[in-house]
């Protein structure tokens, strides 16, 4: 697994502290403790590929000549991010030092989540995809009877998930789910076609 943090020239590339509190880098990290115990047949390394803001104007003529489309900031943010992930050249992350920080994000979660159980500050933060599809035959299996309702995915919640849901939850936990998403995109996600659709569609109605 390769994860690439952008840092300041100011930062000290050998002072990890700063680097690992991206908000992409801790939630590389999550998932990647979530997909040892999954996968364990796999051999799994995670790379960080640590960049400060100098290296990126060094190729930002060489990156911009490669993006297609170019029209936004965003285009190209997301650009230089597989660029330089795809050249593999970062520093290993020892199995300690991930267990160290997944430990205190955890109690950090726990603090600060006063509404929610302990028992969610361990939720799964990785998500599988699935194929085209998948939702549509959720939603005609459900909809025979309401006593073939899955529990929420989340640990902790007794609510019954809805069907079609992408998180496999409840509404409000489908709407802890998207929290961390929208916090990253900067607005709100709206992924969910069952809780965020149905609502557009009662808004417009």
């Amino acid at each position: 697994m390769i994860n690439v943090s952008f840092f300041n020239d100011s930062v000290d590339r050998n002072s990890q502290g700063s680097l690992t509190q991206s908000p992409d880098r801790l939630a590389a990290i999550l998932s990647y403790n979530e997909m040892l115990p999954r996968f364990p047949e796999r051999t799994w390394r995670f790379v960080a590929v640590d960049v400060k803001y100098r290296e990126v104007l060094d190729h930002e003529n060489r990156i911009r000549r490669l993006i297609c489309p170019l029209e936004s900031t965003m285009d190209f943010n997301i650009a230089t991010a597989f660029w330089f992930a795809a050249r593999g050249k970062g520093r290993l992350l020892g199995s300690k030092e991930v267990e160290d920080i997944h430990r205190e994000l955890n109690i950090d979660e726990v603090s600060m989540d006063n509404e929610a159980s302990a028992a969610s500050s361990h939720q799964p933060l990785l998500r599988f995809a699935r194929h085209d599809g998948d939702d549509k035959k959720d939603r005609n299996r459900a909809s025979s009877s309401k006593q073939h309702a899955q529990p929420c995915i989340r640990q902790g919640c007794s609510r019954r998930s809805q069907s079609g849901c992408i998180f496999h939850s409840c509404k409000f936990c489908c709407g802890k789910f998207q929290g961390p998403i929208s916090s990253f995109l900067g607005k709100s996600a709206r992924l969910c076609p069952t809780h965020n659709h149905k609502q557009d569609g009662k808004a417009k109605g």
